[in-house]
């Protein structure tokens, strides 16, 4: 398995990692044994970096993961390299999503990440969203002040401005910028999009995510002389309950026949 670091100065990472979302029912109903083999599966195969957030399943993805570090022991820090993300917030009472930035919001949820698993210490936590009420400056202090802390390695954010961007780097080192590149989202090939053209030149990389079929996944990892990390997120809609009807509804990317089609591009390049 190929490797990239992360950041300027972070571990090594391998090239494809683990999107963690599917460890909930987004993509279909799923299982903590089900989940619990896509993480031996990934270790067998050299993959040692996973991507979820306390959004996912309400928390339910970092929980799974949790439980199956729980059962490695001493190992448990050794294993992979996690990500986590915060900055989507959720009203109690109405279900409304609204993205929070402020100190008090992202330290909590940290904490509440780290409890749920198992750990005192992530190597990546995004900002998931921007919450345009709170300056990027502030936001950036409050990340390096975790930092400084010992409870995350570096920090990054996903799908950002490039205009943010550059104001935060100029303020501390940024380790990771996410955005989806898929095949049917081309732009950050191109150097169009959110932030992705801007990405190469703060930090020289780009985290592409996109879902895929799990049994057709294929992702190119270079690009120019920047460094790709792919994200594989390995479920997709197969059967048409009501809720991944839904999903499909409002992500027809992950839809069957767009995925069947995906799929057969994957085959396509994996030929290639």
């Amino acid at each position: 398995m190929h490797q990239r670091q992360l950041g300027k100065s972070g571990p090594k990472l391998s090239a494809i990692g683990i999107g963690a979302m599917s460890f909930t029912d987004f993509y279909g109903a799923t299982s903590e044994a089900a989940s619990h083999a896509v993480l031996t599966n990934a270790l067998d195969l050299g993959i040692n970096h996973i991507d979820t957030a306390n959004v996912y399943g309400g928390g339910l993805s970092e929980s799974v993961i949790g439980r199956f570090l729980a059962k490695q022991g001493a190992q448990k820090t050794k294993l992979f390299h996690i990500a986590t993300k915060a900055g989507i917030a959720v009203d109690k009472e109405t279900g409304r999503r609204y993205f929070d930035n402020s100190p008090a919001y992202l330290q909590a949820e940290l904490d509440a990440s780290l409890a749920r698993l198992g750990l005192d210490y992530v190597d990546l936590y995004y900002i998931h969203r921007r919450d345009s009420e709170t300056p990027i400056e502030e936001v950036t202090e409050t990340l390096a002040a975790m930092v400084k802390a010992g409870k995350i390695g570096g920090f990054g954010f996903s799908e950002i401005a490039p205009t943010s961007l550059y104001r935060a780097a100029a303020i501390h080192e940024i380790a990771a910028v996410q955005s989806e590149y898929s095949l049917s989202v081309r732009s950050p090939r191109n150097g169009a999009g959110t932030g992705n053209g801007c990405a190469w030149r703060v930090i020289g990389g780009l985290f592409a995510i996109g879902p895929v079929i799990a049994d057709r996944q294929a992702a190119f990892a270079r690009h120019g002389g920047g460094k790709w990390l792919v994200e594989i997120k390995p479920a997709i809609c197969r059967t048409k309950s009501d809720r991944q009807y839904r999903s499909w509804r409002a992500f027809p990317r992950i839809g069957r026949r767009n995925g069947d089609e995906r799929g057969g591009a994957c085959d396509c390049m994996a030929a290639a």
